[in-house]
Parts: structure tokens; C-alpha cells; sequence
């Protein structure tokens, strides 16, 4: 089982690829609601995704 930063990191990489969280947390390891607790609650995460939206829109 991974820990649970390297399921951030997978969980993150995938959703970044994918945009969808069911699989991404799937490939994760994780529950959806953890997966969505991430997304909503978690500045890392938030950081790294804004970071990159913003980069695919430049």
C-alpha cells in the first residue's frame, strides 16, 4: 500500500492528466471522499492544481 504522500502524488498526477477524480483516486488507492477532502481541504494540492490550470491557459 503506498503512503499517503505518494497517493497525493499519484492521486494528483492522474487528475491533472485525467480531470476525473473517480479514477484518479481509484489509481490512488483512495476513497472519492478522501480524494475530495484533498481537493477541497488540502493547500498543496490546491496549489498544484491551480499551477497548473494556469499554466495551460498561458
Amino acid at each position: 500500500m503506498l503512503k499517503t504522500a505518494q497517493q497525493k502524488a499519484v492521486f494528483v498526477a492522474t487528475y491533472l492528466d485525467t480531470g476525473k477524480v473517480s479514477v484518479s483516486a481509484k489509481k490512488a488507492g483512495i476513497r472519492r471522499e478522501t480524494a475530495y477532502s484533498w481537493l477541497n481541504n488540502d493547500p498543496a494540492i490546491q496549489g498544484l492544481i491551480q499551477e497548473s490550470q494556469q499554466a495551460l491557459y498561458l
